[in-house]
C-alpha cells in the first residue's frame, strides 16, 4: 500500500526523530497495511491523540520488546532486559516528540492540530478502543535489535 500524503509525514518524522533521539539506526522495512482490528502491533506502545478544525486522529507507537531493549541499551551504553518504567518513560517522550514534529509538518502544509498527552501501555493482546472509526494505517520500521510500529489514522 502507498503512503498517503499524511502517513509519508508520519514516516518522515519517525526517520528524523527516533535515530537522533536515540542514536539507532531505524529504516523502513515492509509495506503499510490497514491495521485489521484494535489489538496494539508491540509489547510496548505510546498512543497520543490529535485533533484540528478538520481532524481527529490518533498515534500510535508501538515496539517489539527487543526493539525497544535494544534502543533503550544504545542510548545508556549497557545493556537492558527487562522493561521498566524508565523505558515506559521513554516510550511517552518519543511519542510524544514524534507527534511534536508531525504536527509541525502539518502546519508547514497547512493543516493545524493539536496533540493530547501520550499515554503509554505495556502488555501483549492490549486494546485499543479509539473514538476515531477511520481505518489505521500501520507503517513498519527497524531497527539493528527489531522491529515498531507507527499506527495512525489520519488522513488515510
Amino acid at each position: 500500500m502507498a503512503l498517503s500524503p499524511y502517513t509519508q509525514i508520519f514516516e518522515a518524522s519517525v526517520l528524523n526523530v527516533l535515530p537522533t533521539m536515540t542514536m539507532t539506526s531505524v529504516s523502513r522495512c515492509g509495506d503499510c497495511v490497514v491495521k485489521d482490528g484494535n489489538l496494539v502491533t508491540g509489547i510496548v506502545s505510546g498512543i497520543i491523540g490529535m485533533a484540528g478544525p478538520k481532524h481527529h486522529a490518533s498515534m500510535t507507537l508501538s515496539f517489539e520488546r527487543e526493539a525497544i531493549l535494544g534502543i533503550f541499551a544504545t542510548m545508556l551504553g549497557e545493556h537492558v532486559e527487562t522493561i521498566n518504567d524508565e523505558i515506559l518513560d521513554a516510550v511517552g517522550e518519543f511519542t510524544n516528540i514524534i507527534c511534536g514534529d508531525v504536527k509541525r509538518r502539518l502546519s508547514e502544509a497547512g493543516t493545524i492540530i493539536e496533540m493530547a498527552t501520550p499515554l503509554v501501555v505495556f502488555g501483549a493482546d492490549v486494546r485499543i478502543r479509539d473514538r476515531v472509526t477511520k481505518p489505521t494505517t500501520v507503517i513498519p520500521f527497524e531497527t539493528p535489535s527489531g522491529k515498531f510500529f507507527v499506527e495512525t489514522n489520519l488522513g488515510v
